[in-house]
């Protein structure tokens, strides 16, 4: 009988174990996504600062960040969030050469497009990051880039990491002296909060911009 309970004691303690270990996987996947959103935004910073462009806006969205870097608001290619695509975004562009770069600068696609628009498939582990770029008249447009903070590269349908916020938050990053203004549902805000965890829900982190 004493063996029995000590049998059960440990088995217990055994479950217990594993599903601390595996609570606390969870925990660290977060925090790491926190910490790559972080230091996504000061690289950002560093790059108004020295003068790379004018202006980079951020999009926090679930399983990954849009970022517009660019000198001018009216330059010929627009990001459109919410859009009537089947995942809500897409791209309107001008005449002229559309290249598409991964996160490496290799050039992927490079295309001649007319004055249209196209939705943008980002859902897959395969693509951490990649870019788009239009060149018209001998004139570089701004940069939209797509970052996928999927980090395991797991299959996006499970996507483990995913940021749990439906206003659509969105920092601005403006020259000069990098000055940020944090939107989130179109209201200007002192500071936004996102809440980054697991798929589940099991587990989440707070990352807190100012």
């Amino acid at each position: 009988m004493e063996l029995l309970v000590v049998v059960a004691i440990v088995a217990v303690m055994s479950v217990s174990s594993v599903v601390g270990f595996g609570y606390l996987g969870d925990i660290l996947k977060a925090r790491e996504v926190t910490s790559f959103l972080t230091d996504l935004v000061k690289q950002e910073e560093l790059k108004v600062l020295r003068g790379d462009f004018d202006k980079a806006v951020i999009h926090f969205l679930p399983g990954f960040v849009v970022i517009e870097e660019g000198n001018d608001v009216s330059n010929p290619l627009l990001l459109s969030l919410g859009s009537s695509c089947t995942d809500g975004h897409s791209i309107d562009y001008e005449a002229g050469n559309l290249t598409q770069k991964n996160g490496e600068g290799k050039i992927i696609e490079v295309r001649s497009v007319g004055v249209a628009s196209e939705c943008i498939e980002f859902n897959t582990a395969e693509d951490i990051e990649w870019n788009y770029e239009l060149v018209s008249d001998d004139v570089i447009s701004n940069r939209i880039r797509f970052i996928h903070f999927n980090l395991s590269r797991e299959s996006a349908t499970a996507n483990p990491i995913l940021i749990n916020n439906t206003n659509s938050p969105r920092m601005e990053i403006l020259a000069p002296y990098g000055k940020k203004y944090i939107y989130s549902s179109d209201v200007l805000t002192e500071s936004l909060t996102l809440t980054v965890q697991d798929f589940d829900g099991n587990s989440s982190d707070t990352l807190i911009l100012k």
